[in-house]
């Protein structure tokens, strides 16, 4: 009992710091999103509180093991009590620097925190090896009374692994066996896995932890979660529409009309347009006049857009899809159409067809009746 409070009183004081820096992380809570939100931080966490009250409770049981079987006295208690001690020096100071980035587990964080996990596997495992290795001389010693012969020597894991599972062997299980018969099939009083025990063990830690996060340290609420994931959403939102504009076409393209689309469209048609259309648009002897109402392939936005886009086969246009995107390509298309009716200097004369803008004419119908009056003569 007294080594139990002492390896408690350890921990405690080392931990100490971790508790003390949570009140500052409370006070930054509505800041930034804790660390301690984080599944896989909580578990982490869990497992390296667990690994030390199991690597406290081995400690104790090496310690009487060495004091009343080999007569070490506090020399061995000594060196246990160092490897205890250095265990949750490092626990605690895998938990500082978890908590040190509030917004999540930065990466230096999450491999201390592993890497502190498996040192204390690492001692936990070392711990079992030096309990099986004092009771191994003892099992010799029965098994040469008994005159058993022992035919392999069991390893460190197999010896692990039977206690993990706590299985009784086939040879010994009526001695566990119930007196419930239903219709020949017997009942044997099992008791359960180590392994399903630590689990459950573990899940009762995690419900600690995650009630005193968010119902006393200040952890985001379910509206507050909610109002996160719909800013996140509406950011992706955003930025997934940005991207629509580059998947426009000759069937959707609309007339831009904003100044900024207008100027990136002059940038454009200045760089690759200009020298066959002229600076202004007024065409020449190889390319028609684009500042007039006649055009040759049509003068809607989508008939511009599909020339640009497409090129005419055997007249010099060539296709601009591979040079410009969908977006690049309505910023001229919707610069060209604004060029009509400049009428720069030196226009090229008109070519192809007037082409005039189509528009929906409502006819309202006249839903009164109106009758003729009779002539009077």
């Amino acid at each position: 009992m007294k080594n139990i409070l002492r390896i408690t009183s350890i921990f405690t004081l080392i931990l100490s710091p971790t508790f003390l820096s949570a009140q500052e992380l409370v006070e930054n809570a509505s800041k930034q999103e804790s660390v301690f939100s984080n599944p896989l931080f909580l578990t982490l966490v869990s497992v390296m509180i667990v690994l030390a009250l199991l690597i406290g409770v081995l400690g104790s049981v090496i310690v009487n093991l060495l004091r009343y079987k080999f007569n070490l006295g506090q020399k061995g208690k000594k060196i246990v009590g160092l490897l205890i001690l250095g265990s949750l020096l490092f626990e605690g100071q895998g938990l500082m620097a978890a908590g040190s980035d509030f917004a999540g587990i930065h990466p230096t964080s999450f491999w201390l925190v592993v890497t502190v996990i498996f040192a204390e596997l690492f001692v936990i495992s070392w711990f079992i090896l030096v309990i099986y290795r004092i009771f191994e001389k003892e099992k010799i010693q029965a098994l040469a009374t008994e005159k058993v012969v022992v035919a392999k020597k069991e390893s460190w894991f197999s010896v692990l692994w039977a206690k993990l599972n706590d299985r009784v062997e086939e040879e010994k299980e009526k001695d566990i066996l119930l007196d419930h018969d239903y219709d020949g099939i017997q009942e044997l009083d099992n008791n359960l896995p180590p392994w399903w025990k630590y689990g459950f063990y573990l899940t009762i830690v995690s419900g600690v932890l995650y009630i005193g996060y968010y119902h006393f340290l200040g952890g985001p609420n379910q509206v507050e979660e909610l109002n996160r994931k719909i800013a996140k959403a509406e950011v992706e939102i955003a930025e997934y529409m940005a991207n629509q504009k580059n998947l426009i076409d000759e069937t959707s393209v609309t007339l831009l009309t904003g100044k900024e689309d207008l100027i990136k469209g002059r940038e454009l048609f200045l760089s690759k347009c200009k020298v066959c259309h002229g600076e202004e648009g007024q065409g020449s002897g190889i390319a028609p006049n684009l500042t007039d109402e006649y055009w040759i392939h049509g003068g809607s936005i989508s008939n511009i857009f599909s020339t640009i886009k497409y090129g005419v086969t055997g007249k010099g246009m060539q296709s601009w899809k591979n040079e410009f995107s969908a977006l690049e390509i309505a910023q001229i298309t919707s610069f060209i159409k604004s060029l009509e009716g400049t009428n720069p200097a030196n226009a090229w004369e008109p070519q192809g067809e007037k082409y005039v803008e189509e528009t929906e004419i409502k006819v309202e119908e006249n839903t009164s009746e109106e009758t003729e009056k009779p002539t009077e003569l």
